[in-house]
């Protein structure tokens, strides 16, 4: 997709995408703006990131991977190769057991997780990084940050 995508920006523009990227124009956050780049605890993060697998699993995540099992879709389609789609398949056609398909669609979803952890620190890295826990550990932050 990311190379289809490339080549439509090619294309259409007559510059490769890597020129975009790097002649965005300034928006309105740098003129004076406070930039602030909410970045929890990584820990914080993965046992958030589990907390809602399970959710999404309470929820019918299974009945949902079956019935989209049942259309016979591609692999490579979108749908099928979404986050801990492929992981949660294999247990619904008896390839895996439940305990081993989560544990793939965790480690995915942290490795997601990461990748974005990774994108926000490279494209914000003069943005002031805030590590908050919670939301009074972020109120209390920025309270003082304001203050001082």
């Amino acid at each position: 997709q990311r190379i289809a995508r490339a080549w439509e920006v090619l294309e259409a523009t007559g510059r490769p995408l890597a020129y975009w990227q790097a002649t965005t124009v300034p928006g309105p956050l740098a003129r004076g703006a406070l930039r602030l780049l909410l970045a929890p605890p990584r820990a914080q993060v993965y046992a958030r990131c589990d907390a809602r697998l399970g959710g999404m699993i309470d929820a019918g995540a299974l009945d949902e991977v079956r019935a989209l099992d049942r259309l016979g879709l591609p692999a490579q389609r979108p749908a099928m190769r979404a986050l801990g789609v492929p992981h949660l398949l294999r247990h619904v056609r008896g390839e895996a057991g439940l305990d081993e398909a989560l544990d793939a669609a965790r480690t995915a979803t942290r490795r997601y997780a990461k990748r974005q952890l990774t994108w926000f620190r490279h494209r914000m890295a003069d943005w002031r990084r805030l590590e908050a826990t919670g939301m009074r550990d972020l109120a209390a932050t920025v309270d003082d940050l304001l203050a001082g």
